[in-house]
């Protein structure tokens, strides 16, 4: 059951070393609903390239249409 997030600041990882192997997806949720990456983190993030890269197919080229 999704939960919603309360009015109360998230806390904020600073260190990767503080995301913890989740045991499911409802765990992670659960997680990021009182958690955030700090700023740090957020800016080692880098752009996928178009063409994709080892992790992620290339980017789309318009809409998904969905199949009649």
């Amino acid at each position: 059951m999704p939960t919603t997030r309360s009015s109360e600041p998230l806390s904020v990882v600073e260190r990767w070393e503080d995301v913890p192997a989740f045991a499911s997806e409802v765990d992670e949720q659960e997680s990021w609903n009182t958690h955030c990456l700090s700023d740090t983190l957020l800016g080692e993030f880098k752009p996928v390239p178009k063409e994709g890269d080892d992790d992620l197919p290339p980017a789309r080229n318009g809409p998904v249409r969905r199949m009649a």
